[in-house]
């Protein structure tokens, strides 16, 4: 049984669309299309649902025309501001019924004017990790309204979806895909935007510590790395143990990122999984696709997710 379909995926921003479409053949993957598109105005998650429909309707509608798709299964990336994250203590001889309590009950302490019923829940379980030595888990909740959506928005194009995920996590799927990455290791990957810097410390593959900070502009960037690295050691977690550091970016620049080498003597490992994939000629011969080809990391990442 062939476990990886032909498909599409899509990366939300708050001002542009980008998709990647990968086809899989002889046993490897095929970089089919790679292309984006500008939104015509701003969106985020409180963006109203007609707004937002003829927003995406009219970029999707731009790169069909110029790029038209060869797969009608499709999944989607979507920012961080489009999740509530929580983390928190728990007791893992609680059944399902009652986490599920204890998280709605978190949330409604957290975000008081917000009903939890109104979100959709995916939570990471930590239990016995050597790191960290408790038991938490990690929530992602997103709007149904937003799924909601999503799914009208397929419907209308003719497309199914197969995955919604958060932006950093699909970026992190490329990160386990480096043929350098030890599953037996630890790593902190982060995802910087041109608003915010989100960290996750991984113990081989698996989340165990999540943290977002925003900032303002470029001269406050550096110094809010290094207070995020500088949290996981009030945490609890011992810098000695962590092996790499990898960097998921689809705003910074490489001189960027070579600065926080240098001025935080921290040894950032920029993921190039393109490399990897066999593209189509047509995008080898894209200069400007090829300049800014790892700002579609996580449209990748979520086309190559497999459960």
């Amino acid at each position: 049984m062939q476990l990886f379909q032909n498909n599409a995926g899509f990366n939300i921003s708050k001002s542009k669309l980008q998709f990647v479409e990968v086809n899989y053949s002889e046993n490897d993957f095929y970089l089919e299309n790679v292309d984006e598109e500008y939104f015509s105005d701003f969106i985020d998650s409180s963006t109203k649902e007609t707004k937002f429909v003829s927003i995406l309707q009219s970029a999707f509608n731009s790169l069909i025309l110029r790029s038209p798709l060869k797969s009608n299964i499709v999944s989607f990336s979507l920012p961080y501001d489009f999740f509530k994250i929580i983390s928190l203590p728990y007791d893992n001889t609680l059944i399902d019924a009652d986490l599920k309590g204890l998280i709605e009950w978190e949330f409604s302490v957290l975000f008081p004017k917000l009903y939890a019923s109104d979100f959709a829940l995916r939570f990471i379980k930590i239990d016995d990790s050597s790191l960290l030595n408790k038991n938490r888990i990690i929530v992602y909740a997103i709007e149904k309204r937003i799924l909601k959506i999503l799914h009208k928005f397929a419907i209308k194009n003719n497309l199914t979806i197969k995955f919604i995920d958060n932006v950093h996590l699909t970026g992190n799927l490329l990160i386990f895909s480096d043929p350098g990455f030890n599953k037996l290791q630890n790593s902190i990957s982060l995802f910087v935007n041109e608003e915010s810097i989100s960290f996750i410390v991984l113990e081989g593959s698996s989340p165990i510590y999540v943290k977002t900070l925003n900032y303002n502009n470029i001269s406050e960037l550096i110094p809010k790395v290094s207070e995020g690295f500088n949290s996981i050691n009030q945490i609890g977690i011992d810098s000695q143990l962590i092996h790499k550091a990898y960097v998921i970016t689809d705003s910074i620049s490489d001189n960027i990122i070579e600065q926080i080498r240098t001025k935080l003597n921290v040894n950032l490992l920029r993921v190039n999984p393109f490399e990897k994939i066999e593209q189509n000629p047509l995008i080898k011969e894209n200069d400007l696709i090829q300049r800014k080809i790892l700002t579609f990391s996580s449209a990748l990442g979520v086309v190559l997710r497999l459960e």
